[in-house]
């Protein structure tokens, strides 16, 4: 037993911590393998946020920046540990301060430079505030308007810098910035909050925008479902003149408007799995081709085409099970009592 302990403790020194020999200084990494053996081997969280802290510490008394790679990185650890042991809220506490280290940074010394230093530490930002805002949503912290705070402030940093460079280039040593898609992704985080909250003409310009971004795959069909779902479910005196960070601002459209778009932005889903092969042609694919065929049946529903959404459900119902998909088979067969009780109860309906 011993024995096994002892290998299993070399191949983790020579996994994590050697690397870190060479990047960070003695003083420091001291301190540092201290806080990953509480966070990887003895399982104790208060001893490894003690000795995390201690790192931070001996980085200050070297005059190592905290807005530096090598303190962000630590940064980013101790949080991991955080979520490990389900102290979120003492994880958000630690990516704030990534996220004020880096504005500092570029506020009072980088200024109004365009250069790597200023890429790296926005792209910091962005990734500190996309995860303050996904630790916000979960269920131990459930903090939706702390989430929908640092999703909206993610989407605003990488429009404008995005934007910026569009219009302006990219000087020869600011570096790479985020993907389009990695931008894409802010706004669906973004979209999917406003979703939850039920603010459908906000969430849908934001799903519109992140669809022009996201590459050809089976996750722009999720996002081109998502939008479907957002129109539909908008009213027309809400989807008048609303502006959104990073979207357009929506012209008046009328409900029938709003479900025809609905139904195209559906439509469209399902032609877009249908032309991507495999292996790019996942299982997500196979639920989002579910998911907006059941879509076009709500649709077809909320226009009183009953003969229409019952093919629909029917379908959708099908494809569901097909692919072992029961969430998808609960809700079509759902949509499909809520036409018998509306055909029983006399509710007004129109054959397609």
């Amino acid at each position: 037993m011993c024995f096994v302990l002892f290998v299993l403790y070399v191949r983790y020194h020579l996994r994590v911590i050697t690397p870190l020999s060479a990047v960070y200084p003695e003083p420091v990494l001291k301190q540092l393998k201290r806080a990953l053996y509480y966070t990887n081997i003895d399982h104790n969280p208060v001893k490894a946020t003690q000795y995390f802290k201690r790192c931070f510490d001996a980085a200050h008394e070297m005059g190592v920046s905290s807005a530096s790679a090598e303190m962000i990185d630590i940064k980013w650890i101790m949080a991991g540990m955080l979520c490990k042991f389900d102290q979120y809220h003492a994880a958000i506490m630690v990516l704030k301060s990534v996220d004020h280290d880096c504005y500092m940074w570029n506020a009072k010394i980088n200024r109004d430079a365009k250069n790597l230093h200023r890429t790296r530490l926005l792209r910091a930002r962005i990734a500190a505030c996309c995860k303050i805002g996904e630790y916000a949503a979960h269920e131990l912290v459930n903090d939706m308007e702390m989430a929908e705070e640092y999703f909206i402030s993610a989407t605003q940093l990488s429009l404008a810098e995005m934007d910026r460079r569009e219009r302006e280039g990219v000087g020869e040593n600011e570096g790479e910035f985020i993907t389009q898609e990695a931008v894409a992704n802010t706004l669906e985080n973004l979209a999917d909050t406003f979703e939850a909250k039920s603010n459908h003409a906000l969430a849908a310009p934001l799903y519109l925008r992140a669809v022009t971004l996201m590459p050809k795959s089976c996750h722009t069909a999720v996002l081109m479902n998502n939008l479907a779902s957002s129109l539909a479910q908008t009213l027309p005196e809400q989807a008048a003149g609303v502006a959104q960070v990073g979207a357009a601002e929506v012209p008046a459209m009328s409900r029938d408007m709003l479900i025809q778009s609905a139904r195209a932005w559906a439509e469209k889903a399902i032609r877009m799995t249908a032309a991507i092969p495999p292996p790019e042609r996942t299982e997500e694919c196979e639920v989002g081709c579910a998911v907006a065929t059941h879509n076009l049946g709500e649709f077809a529903e909320m226009e009183g085409l009953v003969e229409e959404a019952r093919k629909m459900y029917v379908e959708a119902e099908s494809l569901a099970k097909a692919i072992k998909f029961s969430e998808g088979v609960d809700n079509a067969k759902a949509g499909l009592k809520r036409l018998e009780k509306k055909a029983g109860g006399g509710v007004e309906i129109r054959n397609g």
